[in-house]
């Protein structure tokens, strides 16, 4: 019985919060399904417009395409507030779902196991970055 794969298969995965600064961890992994750049853009969950202006702006050069979708994704250039930021389960669910690699999916996620205490993303934003604790000092 085939099932779809979704980002349940990664619960386990780290959900670190990934920056820029992890450009070539990722990009390093993920360099040779850079045939399928647009679908990994895709599952990252890049705005249509942008993804049409790296196609454009590259001329379709997949290795170009690719390196400039991993720093949109890692700058936080698309709705992530409501798809999660970026972190190692995200890259393993692109992975498998958007590049049909689920054999280097598996291996990014025994490599970056979840460390434990951490709640999985996407978290909604429901503080709007305020601290949990609101005691004034000296009252």
């Amino acid at each position: 019985m085939a099932t779809r794969g979704t980002s349940e298969d990664f619960m386990n995965v780290c959900d670190r919060e990934l920056g820029i600064d992890d450009f070539y961890d990722v990009y390093d992994k993920i360099k040779p399904l850079s045939a399928h750049w647009k679908q990994i853009a895709i599952s990252f969950r890049l705005r249509i417009n942008t993804i049409n202006t790296i196609e454009a702006k590259h001329n379709g050069k997949v290795i170009n395409c690719l390196q400039e979708v991993l720093q949109c994704w890692l700058k936080k250039d698309y709705a992530y507030e409501r798809h999660g930021v970026p972190c190692w389960r995200r890259v393993c669910v692109a992975v498998k779902e958007g590049a049909d690699d689920p054999a280097l999916a598996d291996e990014m996620a025994q490599e970056h196991p979840a460390t434990g205490g951490t709640t999985p993303h996407p978290l909604p934003a429901t503080t709007g970055g305020a601290s949990p604790h609101t005691e004034q000092a000296g009252k």
